[in-house]
C-alpha cells in the first residue's frame, strides 16, 4: 500500500470514528439544552381503577375529573382513570382495604368510617377547632398529614386531602342556639354522636338514605351533616331549617396503591404528584363552595330552606360544650403512644393560619344566591 492510499484510508477511518461518536451522544448540547431525548421514554401506561361510594353526579367527583385533566396535560395518553361510583366496586368501609390489596388502584376514603385504622385522621372530626370553609379545612388536613407523617397511612400514597368544612343541623323546627336542641332526636354519625350529646340532643344512628323518611314521619327531628349531603338526599323537602356551624368537619382521602405508584419511574411519579397538587389547588380546595353555588340540589335547598349561621354568643356556647371532646380524644391517643396532644395542637395552629386566608363572611356568601 503506497503512502497516498494509506493516508486516505486513515482519513476515512477518522471520519467514521467521529461519526460513530456523534451518533452515540446523549443529544445534550453544550449550552445545556436537550436536543434529542425527552427523558420520559421509560414512562409506563397505567389503566387505574377508582372506587368511590359517591354517585357520579356528586360535586366531589370533580376532584378525580380534574386530576385526570392534569395527568393528560403532563403525560398525554399515559394514565387513564376509570371510576366505579356508588359502591359498585367496593362498599365505603371496604375501600381502604381494597386499595391495599389491589382490588382498586385509587380509593375515596371517609376517615370516620375507619376510626380504629385512621385514629389521627379522625382528629379532624372532633369539635374544638373551627374552619371558615371546606377549603381552609382541606389545606389544614394536607399540611397536618405532611407534618405528622402518620404510620396509619404509610402503606398507601395520599393523592388528595379533602374536608367537608362547615356542616349543618338540618331540622324540622328552627334551631339557632343550643337550648333549641335540648332533647331533640338528631341523626349523627358515630364520630359526631358525642358532639350531638354534648349539645344536649339525642344522637340517632341512621344511614343518610333513611333520614328522609325518618324526618317525614317525625321519627327524628333533624340531622347533623354536610349541607350538600342533605341537599343531595332532598332533605329540604321535609326539613325547612339549616343551622350552619364552623365547628363541624369531616376528613376524606384519595389514596393510591403503593405498589402501583412505585411501578412508575421516579420522573413519572413526580409528574403524577405535580398533577395531584394542581388538582388540589384548583378544585379540591373549592369543591364545596362551588357545589353550594352550582350544584342544582344545593341551589334548590338553599332557596327552599331558612338558613341560619352559628356565630357570636351562640357559637361560643357550642364551643364550650364541646371543648373537652377533642382534648379527651387527644389524651386517649397519647395513652396509645400516638402523640394525640401534639396532633391536636398542630390542628389548632394550622386552623389559625389558614382561617386568615378565607373569612367566615366569605363562606356565608355562598348561601346567598339572590
Amino acid at each position: 500500500m503506497n503512502k497516498k492510499t494509506l493516508f486516505i484510508s486513515l482519513f476515512l477511518c477518522l471520519v467514521m470514528l467521529f461519526s460513530l461518536v456523534g451518533c452515540g451522544s446523549s443529544g445534550t448540547a453544550g449550552n445545556g439544552e436537550n436536543t434529542g431525548t425527552t427523558g420520559n421514554e421509560d414512562w409506563i401506561d397505567l389503566n387505574l381503577t377508582f372506587a368511590t361510594f359517591l354517585t357520579e353526579q356528586n360535586p366531589c367527583q370533580g376532584n378525580i375529573a380534574t386530576l385526570q385533566e392534569k395527568l393528560d396535560e403532563k403525560m398525554p395518553g399515559k394514565v387513564k382513570i376509570t371510576t366505579y361510583a356508588n359502591g359498585t366496586l367496593l362498599a365505603a368501609p371496604d375501600i381502604f382495604d381494597g386499595v391495599l390489596t389491589g382490588t382498586c388502584d385509587i380509593g375515596y376514603i371517609q376517615c370516620n368510617m375507619l376510626p380504629a385504622r385512621l385514629p389521627l385522621c379522625l382528629m379532624l372530626d372532633y369539635p374544638g377547632v373551627s374552619y371558615n370553609s371546606s377549603g381552609v379545612a382541606c389545606k389544614v388536613f394536607k399540611e397536618y398529614l405532611e407534618t405528622l407523617q402518620p404510620k396509619e397511612l404509610e402503606d398507601v400514597v395520599v393523592l388528595l386531602t379533602q374536608c367537608s368544612g362547615p356542616g349543618s343541623f338540618v331540622t324540622s323546627k328552627k334551631v339557632t342556639k343550643m337550648s333549641d336542641l335540648a332533647g331533640k332526636q338528631i341523626r349523627a354519625t358515630s364520630s359526631s354522636a358525642a358532639a350531638v350529646t354534648a349539645y344536649g340532643a339525642v344522637p340517632v344512628t341512621l344511614d343518610i338514605g333513611e333520614v328522609y323518611e325518618a324526618l317525614r314521619n317525625g321519627l327524628v327531628d333533624g340531622a347533623y351533616t354536610m349541607f350538600g349531603g342533605a341537599a343531595n338526599s332532598n332533605l329540604d323537602e321535609v326539613a325547612k331549617y339549616a343551622l350552619i356551624t364552623p365547628e363541624y368537619n369531616s376528613g376524606y382521602l384519595f389514596v393510591m396503591n403503593k405498589d402501583v405508584f412505585n411501578s412508575m419511574p421516579q420522573s413519572q411519579q413526580e409528574a403524577f404528584m405535580e398533577a395531584c397538587e394542581e388538582a388540589f389547588n384548583e378544585y379540591t380546595v373549592y369543591y364545596q363552595e362551588e357545589g353550594l353555588t352550582t350544584d342544582p340540589s344545593c341551589v334548590r335547598a338553599i332557596q327552599n330552606m331558612e338558613i341560619n349561621f352559628l356565630e357570636g354568643e351562640a357559637l361560643e356556647e357550642f364551643r364550650q360544650a364541646g371543648a373537652n371532646l377533642m382534648e379527651e380524644y387527644a389524651k386517649s391517643l397519647d395513652a396509645k403512644g400516638l402523640e394525640g396532644t401534639k396532633a391536636m395542637n398542630l390542628l389548632r395552629e394550622l386552623a389559625d393560619k389558614y382561617n386568615k386566608e378565607y373569612t367566615w363572611e366569605e363562606y356565608k356568601a355562598c348561601y346567598n344566591l339572590e
